[in-house]
């Protein structure tokens, strides 16, 4: 039992997962499965482009015909070992939703951090070979690559915290930002002159720009934490009444005996597993 387990008054959960979604979580539910497939599907159909583009079959793994028997297409077989494990991620998504009869919130999160940090690891060799402009655009997406993991194990053993909530979105966002800037960087400058290598300014620059995606993400998150705040406190229709704030929700009778579930399968946790573990 891992320090900061939702205690027995949450309800919902029992014994380390979370019922099967029903009627009332069934919005959630789809959110849930809806993600884990599209993480399944994206990491299935973009392979078949990276080995088989028009008049290419790249899934050769060694050239058989050198004596030397060189490694075919690195980067594509990293490409594909990326997609995969985040693929495997999907599939623990929709197996903790859909077909397991509870869910496993801590199996998801171990399967996506596990993909994560297999990311971080082929970055550091991903741009081996390659010019410096490529080099410096990968080695600084290792950086939020390898936070965004970090936070990700760190939430196997305290889940539930905001302030890793807010860093791991924020990460999220520099990722996101900075790979759009990397296509533009690498095939598609605005200026219609490709980035130079030799040019010390051009990798200094690339460095004062990530800086400035790092300012973009707290600016995006700042913006949307600012709205919400202002909505829930004037644009609200219930805005403005006295008393009007979180509430916790009355229990019913099936409430409650969720909660005896819960308080039993703690107990039993304990007595098989010991303290100290993390949630799986």
């Amino acid at each position: 039992m891992g320090p900061g387990r939702p205690g027995a008054k949450e309800g919902n959960r029992v014994g380390g997962g979370s019922l099967r979604p029903g009627a009332r979580e069934a919005g959630q539910g789809e959110l849930g499965v809806g993600l884990g497939r599209s993480r399944e599907g994206c990491s299935i159909t973009w392979p078949e482009g990276l080995f088989y583009p028009p008049g290419t079959n790249k899934l050769a793994l060694v050239d058989w015909g050198d004596p030397a028997r060189p490694f075919l297409f690195p980067s594509e077989w990293q490409h594909v070992t990326m997609f995969g494990f985040f693929a495997l991620s999907g599939w623990v998504d929709l197996a903790s939703w859909v077909w397991l009869a509870r869910r496993r919130v801590g199996l998801e999160r171990a399967a996506l951090a596990l993909a994560f940090h297999v990311l971080a690891l082929l970055l550091l060799t991903h741009s081996q070979g390659k010019d410096p402009v490529e080099n410096r655009v990968h080695s600084l997406l290792l950086l939020p690559t390898f936070l965004t993991a970090l936070v990700l194990t760190v939430e196997l053993w305290a889940p539930d915290q905001p302030q890793l909530w807010v860093a791991k979105t924020w990460l999220l966002l520099v990722q996101g930002s900075w790979l759009l800037q990397t296509a533009f960087v690498l095939y598609r400058p605005p200026s219609g002159q490709p980035w130079r290598g030799d040019s010390p300014a051009d990798l200094m620059f690339l460095s004062t720009f990530f800086c400035w995606h790092l300012a973009l993400g707290i600016g995006v998150l700042a913006t949307i934490y600012g709205l919400s705040a202002l909505w829930h406190r004037h644009g609200s229709p219930r805005a403005g009444e006295k008393g009007l704030g979180y509430q916790r929700c009355q229990l019913g009778p099936l409430d409650e005996e969720l909660q005896k579930l819960e308080v039993e399968a703690e107990q039993t946790e304990r007595g098989s597993f010991g303290a100290g573990l993390p949630e799986i």
